[in-house]
């Protein structure tokens, strides 16, 4: 669990700010380069909207140099996302929350970010 918090912490660490700046509110987020805007599911994900939770349960990919999860928030941090894993999966191309972000991953699960080609 340690490690996984030191991943997102650099993986975090090492955005840059200007491309990422939040520019509206949380109303719309990108999985795996699919636009997410309402309650909806893709190849191991789904979004419920009402609790704002994305459940992931497999691995999610994005294409080189893009993230896997981009949810950027309004300036005013309001919303926050829960990133909830279920079963084992690599989110290869990293996450990124414009501000809140709660990551529950079950028990006897494991979660590995890849952001290796993020930075080519």
């Amino acid at each position: 669990m340690l490690s996984l918090l030191l991943a997102l912490v650099l993986v975090l660490g090492m955005m840059p700010t200007t491309a990422l700046a939040a520019t509206g509110p949380f109303t719309s987020f990108t999985v795996g380069g699919t636009e997410v805007t309402g309650t909806q599911s893709g190849s191991n994900w789904s979004y419920d909207a009402s609790s704002k939770t994305l459940t992931i349960t497999g691995n999610i990919g994005a294409s080189t140099g893009s993230l896997a999860i981009n949810a950027p928030t309004a300036p005013n941090c309001s919303d926050v996302l829960t990133v909830r894993v279920t079963k084992n999966a690599t989110v290869k191309g990293g996450i990124y929350a414009g501000c809140k972000l709660n990551l529950v991953v079950d028990s006897g699960v494991t979660l590995k970010v890849d952001a290796s080609g993020m930075y080519n």
